[in-house]
Formats: C-alpha cells, structure tokens, sequence
C-alpha cells in the first residue's frame, strides 16, 4: 500500500510546529498526553500514520467530533503530517495503575490472549507493543488512557466512531466483546 506519509521529516528535538502550539496542546498537551482522565487521547507515541488518518477522517467527516471536525478543517496536509510526526516522537504516557485486581486481569487476558471462545484475537496481534507494527495505520492502545478506550469500544459498537477504512475491521469484535 502506499505511505500516507510521503516526505515527512523524523522526529527530533525540534520545537513543537505551529499548529501544536496554536491548538493541539489545549486538550493534547505540548507532551501529548492528553488532559483529564480520559477525556481526550494521549497522541504521544502514536505512530504518525494513524494520527494523519484520523485527522483526514475528522476533516473529510468519515469521523466524527464536532471539536476535532472543526479543528482538522482547519489544517493543511502538512500542518497534519507535522503534528503527526511530532506527536510519534514523543514518549508515551505511563500506564494508569487500578486498584481493580479483576479488571486488570481481564484486560491483561484480552490485550495478550484474546477470548478464544467469542473467536476475539487478542488486541496485541494488531495495536502492539510488537517490535514491528502489524499495520502502522492501527492505533497502538498500551498507554491510552482506559475512560478513552472503554468510549472508543462503545461507539464503535454502536457504529458511531467513524474513522479510516480500517475502522471497520474493529465491528465484528467489539460486538463479541460486549456480548
């Protein structure tokens, strides 16, 4: 497939770009790891081609937020490779810590095992950590904020995510899931 990526500089320790500076940090934080408890993502080491794809799907309307709609309509292709490639450089939030023993054992054995029985893959198998990603264009989900995952499964359940074409891929589990 082709890189939705073409000529994009690497990360470094460049200042963020402009658009991270005039917008982005508001909810995503200069360090990219969201504010509030999961309200908003941690985009900080995400990989840049799923951020490019998210921003595009936000600006063409495929998904759905009525702040990131209008925010997205805003950029450029550049302006969102740039954020995209910031955001990949920087280093992912620390894993939240639970006093919930059960929960964390069940999301521990769905995360590296999937559910067998409801024919779910374990998430690992496609969202990492992998040394090598299976697709660059999926989401990694290890440091994501768990209040943004558990909204994420649910509207993508109801159908009312929205995304990339990749999106679609995710409907036949989370409907096992939930079951």
């Amino acid at each position: 497939p082709a890189n939705p990526l073409p000529h994009l500089p690497r990360p470094g320790s460049d200042p963020p770009p402009r658009a991270v500076r005039n917008v982005c940090w508001r909810c995503h934080g200069v360090n990219g790891t969201g504010r509030g408890q999961g309200a908003f993502p941690s985009l900080a080491g995400q990989r840049a081609p799923y951020l490019y794809g998210s921003l595009r799907a936000f600006r063409d309307k495929s998904r759905f937020s009525g702040i990131m709609g209008e925010i997205a309509t805003a950029l450029s292709d550049e302006d969102m490779r740039e954020i995209a490639v910031y955001f990949e450089g920087l280093p992912p939030r620390e894993p939240e810590a639970s006093a919930d023993d059960g929960s964390i054992t069940r999301g521990r054995t769905i995360a590296t095992e999937g559910l067998p029985e409801r024919d779910i893959p374990a998430c690992a198998e496609c969202h990492g950590p992998t040394a090598l990603p299976k697709n660059p264009a999926y989401p990694r989900l290890e440091t994501q904020h768990v209040r943004y995952l558990t909204s994420q499964l649910l509207l993508l359940q109801e159908r009312r995510r929205g995304g990339t074409t990749n999106v679609n891929l995710m409907h036949p589990f989370v409907n096992r899931l939930h079951q």
